[in-house]
């Protein structure tokens, strides 16, 4: 089985974001991605469909 969950990781311990219907002492394998710069604008980008320019482009070239 597959799940992708958000967590905070906090005093050295991964914390759920939301409920989880695991039995106490279940092992389970984590994958970490660490959301950066790059999935913030790949999410908002949606909200801008209708930009003729590459919105990472824009971004960058504005920033200076």
């Amino acid at each position: 089985m597959s799940k992708t969950i958000e967590v905070m990781y906090e005093r050295g311990v991964f914390k759920p974001l939301q409920r989880v219907d695991f039995p106490e002492k279940t092992k389970l394998r984590l994958r970490i991605e660490s959301e950066g710069l790059y999935e913030v604008i790949e999410d908002l980008s949606g909200m801008f469909g209708d930009m003729k320019e590459d919105p990472l482009k824009t971004l960058l070239e504005n920033r200076r």
